[in-house]
């Protein structure tokens, strides 16, 4: 598979997620906090956002394949498209599931369930290996296998529990008052999802339709290793967002939680972006039939895009605890805003500077949406920004920081050791500058 073919399959997939919205409407977010807010009727209220939930699933790639017919993408894109879209479907399908296990605290089992589609994608090429090579339309069919096979299983064990617990199990109900009550409620989070995808894929399409196919599997080589590590976020930012609901009475356990958010988040999406400033080839030893500049353009976008992974380990928890306290409105104006400075970047310089234009594009952004962040909790929310844990944040990455550099500079250690080194000096001075202290919280509340 070629930079072309990997070029154009991003930006079928980067399309298919910025429209990814449409598939849920807010809906699982809306469903967390209506089940944490009320015990009693938990069934009734599953119930009939499954059943939104499966409409709005059919629906869904019928929108997006529209939309690729308007972009001008011939048919054998508009095929694989819609193969990637209904993949799509049923992991939002699954995550609508995960909200069951969010709003009853159950997160050992929603940790599996968020890497549930990985899991089953791993086990699928794997197995296929042993058959014949995997060609690009392969894996798309393996990927849609794969999503289908996630649902199941979860599907599966959710009835399960709830069998256990005296209740009956899943089933479709259409009220039609109630779903449009349930509809205007979860609209907010709808425009916020939507807001916040398009300010995170954008670059991905608009560079295939700026500066080819080419430059855009350059980006997207680089891109994928970003999405890898924002999976750690995407997993334990739920989980914060659902606490933050459940004790959305009690604004001083919010603040502890908010304070550990910091550190939960940053720590290990620090390290990442400081092992790519150092080793970022390395992410790219399997790339064999690129050219050396190929490897050097996607190292240098890497390393841009990581600088973004390393501010959303931060700033994720600010959009979680907003968005979970009723503010997804304002959060939504901020991602408008990065939207607009975003795409408008992108027009100015892709056509010159290609895939590192669309990088450095997207950390303008994000560095305008996360000021934001700063700004609304100051202005709205009872808890403060623990400036002092920022700090020992900072002081802990640039230890870490040192001993690359140290390490690198001075002696011709191998790269595994001098990362292990500087990995145990981010964890022991952010252990002796009492960071993980902070943990507690959670800790006690899972």
């Amino acid at each position: 598979m070629g930079h072309e073919a990997f070029g154009l399959y991003a930006a079928l997939y980067s399309l298919g997620l910025m429209l990814l919205s449409f598939s849920d409407l807010g809906l699982t977010q809306h469903i967390t906090k209506s089940l944490a807010h009320d015990e009693h009727t938990v069934q009734a209220i599953f119930d009939q956002g499954f059943t939104l939930k499966a409409i709005l699933t059919v629906l869904y790639p019928l929108l997006v394949v529209g939309i690729g017919v308007a972009l001008g993408y011939g048919p054998d894109a508009l095929g694989w498209l819609l193969l990637l879209t209904v993949a799509q479907g049923f992991i939002q399908l699954l995550n609508f599931l995960r909200a069951y296990l969010q709003a009853r605290q159950q997160f050992n089992v929603d940790a599996v369930a968020s890497i549930a589609d990985r899991m089953a994608l791993l086990v699928v090429v794997s197995g296929f290996l042993f058959v014949q090579a995997i060609t690009l339309e392969r894996f798309i069919y393996i990927r849609l296998v794969s999503a289908v096979l996630a649902f199941a299983v979860f599907f599966a064990i959710i009835g399960r529990m709830q069998g256990r617990a005296g209740a009956r199990r899943l089933r479709f109900r259409w009220n039609t008052e109630a779903a449009r009550t349930m509809l205007r409620h979860s609209l907010p989070f709808a425009i916020y999802t939507l807001l916040l995808t398009i300010n995170t894929r954008t670059d991905q399409v608009m560079l295939e339709r700026l500066a080819g196919d080419a430059q855009a599997g350059l980006y997207a080589g680089a891109f994928r290793w970003v999405d890898a590590s924002m999976m750690f976020l995407w997993t334990v930012m739920p989980i914060f967002f659902a606490k933050y609901v459940y004790h959305r009475h009690e604004p001083d356990e919010q603040q502890h939680l908010f304070t550990a958010g910091h550190v939960i988040g940053a720590l290990p999406m620090w390290f990442v972006f400081l092992f790519s400033l150092f080793h970022g080839e390395l992410f790219f030893v399997l790339f064999d039939q690129s050219s050396a500049a190929e490897i050097d353009l996607m190292t240098s976008c890497l390393q841009v895009l990581l600088s973004t992974a390393m501010l959303q380990g931060v700033f994720a928890n600010y959009s979680t605890l907003l968005a979970a306290t009723g503010y997804e409105r304002h959060v939504s104006w901020l991602f408008l805003v990065g939207v607009v400075i975003n795409v408008v970047l992108n027009f100015l310089f892709i056509p010159r500077y290609g895939a590192l234009a669309a990088a450095w594009a997207s950390v303008v952004s994000l560095v305008a949406i996360c000021l934001g962040y700063m700004w609304l909790v100051h202005r709205y929310l009872p808890q403060r920004p623990p400036y002092g844990v920022l700090g020992k944040l900072t002081l802990s990455g640039g230890v870490s920081y040192g001993v690359f550099w140290l390490t690198e500079s001075l002696t011709a250690w191998p790269w595994f050791l001098t990362s292990t080194l500087a990995g145990v000096a981010l964890l022991g001075s952010a252990w002796g500058l009492g960071l993980f202290r902070r943990l507690d919280t959670v800790v006690r509340s899972s």
